[in-house]
């Protein structure tokens, strides 16, 4: 019709003269040819896309969105990260510097083995006690006080790389610090999740708290090496400092919060061997714990290895560094996107089992490749791997797991999920004396796999029927 409209115009436009009434009616003509085209595009547009607002069609897609908390939340969270990963790769290549001065590659991997195990530590030690803490206390108010520490902790690492005072003791401190607050900070923000989304949103709201967390991975290093090319480290590290306001301000603006049943027993070590007792005797918790420490455990020691493999196999520095990490958290934010739009029409049993099974095959290839652009391709993919076996496992997890222990089992999986890569760290930075890098990578993957092949057909069978069936979510 609009065609046959436009047709038309040209014989009425021509019995027009030339005079004053002509070029009006050559106006009135356009306007009415654009009137014409107009309705007839309103009939090809899907009568779906014209019925709701863009917003409602966000929604939709992503329904933990439609809650006015989560996008507080997300908001200050997303801003802290930015900072947060602009200061992680600039760290550990300072670290890099500073060990290479002082010996060969073997001391620089002890080096970075050593910041990662102290940082990670009190994961291991801490994390379950944590755990009955976010089941018994405000989780708010522990995040709250966890990223004031952070943002201590980032601002005393700026004052020593002012002074000149940066050195390879001060940044094991410091590591141990941050280590103490993540360690507490971990469970209750993941168990946080459920106040802040309500259950029918969790998966949606994991989901999209992973793409988040890798759009900062993506963006964060990209600014850090930037920043320390033209401004130096101490910029870094103030920056992230000050970007931990956003999330503390995020906090104590959220109100009206879901309720959740509180734990109100005082007897601290029964509560925390009750939570164990419920994680081991729960099968299908238990299971994903088990492929998630393996990954932990050996898996991990490429990220471990990674400056080393950047300034002694590829040859490359801090800047290629850098592009590295974040291509890492460009796979990842890939995953994160596909796994929020498919969180209820999804398996996530499948998506575990397949994300760790790209894993395997990635890092193999990554352990005895010896060209920087290829490893960079191979990063992506196993980027898009690792965030899908992680938020597959944490779904599961979450949604398996009873109200009143969610503190608890968010405290066990983040034992073994950070706990199991301070030792997997550790022994990454000594294998490399033994057996080289290639092969300290390379005997990581062989071990994850055999793990993936013994656990898969029970991961496989387990029943998430009732997250499958959960219909569509707008704001509770």
């Amino acid at each position: 019709m609009a065609l046959a409209a436009l047709r038309r115009q040209p014989a009425e436009t021509s019995q027009v003269g030339d005079n004053g009434e002509g070029r009006e009616g050559k106006g009135q003509s356009l306007s009415r040819r654009f009137s014409n085209l107009v309705r007839s595009g309103r009939r090809i547009i899907p009568q779906a896309l014209r019925s709701k607002p863009l917003s409602e069609h966000v929604y939709t897609l992503f329904p933990a969105l439609a809650i006015p908390n989560y996008r507080l939340f997300i908001a200050g969270q997303g801003t802290s990260l930015i900072g947060t990963w602009m200061q992680a790769p600039v760290l550990q290549w300072v670290v890099y510097d500073l060990s290479r001065k002082a010996g060969d590659i073997v001391m620089t991997s002890k080096v970075q083995a050593h910041v990662n195990f102290l940082g990670q530590l009190p994961m291991t030690v801490l994390v379950i006690i944590a755990g009955v803490a976010a089941d018994r206390y405000s989780r708010q108010g522990i995040i709250t006080i966890t990223q004031t520490w952070l943002m201590l902790v980032a601002s005393v690492l700026g004052i020593l790389a002012v002074t000149g005072s940066l050195s390879i003791p001060a940044v094991y401190v410091c590591a141990a610090l941050s280590g103490i607050a993540q360690a507490f900070d971990t469970p209750a923000r993941q168990a946080f999740m459920v106040e802040v989304a309500g259950r029918k949103a969790l998966g949606s709201a994991i989901a999209l708290n992973s793409a988040m967390f890798n759009t900062a991975r993506v963006v964060g290093p990209t600014i850090g090496t930037a920043v320390l090319a033209m401004v130096g480290v101490a910029a870094c590290f103030f920056i992230n400092a000050a970007s931990f306001l956003a999330i503390i301000a995020a906090l104590v603006a959220i109100r009206g919060l879901h309720p959740r049943p509180m734990l109100r027993s005082s007897r601290g070590l029964k509560d925390f061997m009750d939570g164990l007792r419920y994680v081991a005797a729960h099968g299908d918790i238990r299971i994903v714990l088990v492929l998630t420490g393996a990954w932990s455990l050996f898996g991990t020691y490429f990220a471990t290895l990674a400056p080393l493999f950047v300034g002694d196999v590829y040859g490359k520095g801090g800047k290629e560094y850098g592009i590295l990490v974040s291509l890492l958290g460009a796979g990842a934010l890939v995953g994160a996107l596909v796994m929020a739009c498919t969180t209820r029409r999804a398996k996530q049993q499948h998506f575990t089992v397949g994300g760790m099974a790209v894993m395997c095959a990635a890092l193999f290839a990554l352990a005895f490749n010896t060209n920087y652009y290829v490893a960079c391709a191979l990063y992506v993919v196993h980027g898009f791997g690792m965030i899908c076996f992680l938020i597959a496992g944490n779904i599961l997890v979450q949604h398996l797991s009873a109200p009143e222990y969610q503190g608890r089992t968010m405290g066990a999986r983040h034992f073994v999920f950070g706990g199991m890569w301070t030792f997997g760290s550790l022994v990454a930075g000594y294998l490399p004396k033994y057996i080289g890098l290639s092969w300290t990578v390379a005997s990581g993957v062989i071990v994850m796999a055999a793990a993936l092949v013994a656990c898969a057909p029970r991961v496989l069978r387990i029943d998430m029927s009732a997250l499958v069936a959960e219909g569509p979510r707008g704001a509770e």
